[in-house]
């Protein structure tokens, strides 16, 4: 899956709009299960592309992209929710089967076990491990 998704991933896909995709990045850092899970059967109505599916789910936005919404840049949704400890958010993207646990955007070169392991989020680190992601995987703070 990590091919699957182009490193440098910022606002490449064509499904979504910049605001739809930074309203996705902030209802999964606030948990908001209801709000993402809306976006992703958007995202998956509107193309049967599997490629542009997980290009968009990997997507990432830009900090002038984000200046509203302070924190979301280069980080994906899975990123964010791991990082904030919103079980049922990290939970849901993973079943999607589109999300890669070890994604590193190439400006926060950080996997989500990293986020979740930062916030002491025991049970989200256990999902994505649970998932596939890596413990032993170096991130931006070579840790």
């Amino acid at each position: 899956m990590a091919d699957q998704a182009d490193e440098s991933n910022h606002r490449t896909s064509t499904s979504t709009s910049t605001s739809e995709h930074l309203k996705y990045l902030s209802a999964a850092q606030h948990g908001e299960l209801k709000n993402v899970r809306e976006f992703v059967e958007r995202l998956f109505a509107a193309t049967n592309d599997e490629d542009e599916r997980v290009k968009t789910l990997h997507t990432t936005l830009s900090y002038e992209e984000c200046t509203s919404h302070t924190g979301c840049h280069n980080r994906t949704a899975l990123h964010l929710a791991a990082e904030e400890g919103h079980n049922n958010v990290v939970q849901y993207l993973l079943s999607t089967g589109k999300l890669d646990p070890n994604f590193k955007c190439e400006a926060y070169p950080t996997p989500p076990v990293h986020c979740a392991a930062r916030a002491s989020s025991v049970s989200c680190a256990q999902l994505l491990v649970a998932a596939g992601a890596e413990v032993t995987e170096r991130g931006l703070y070579g840790s």
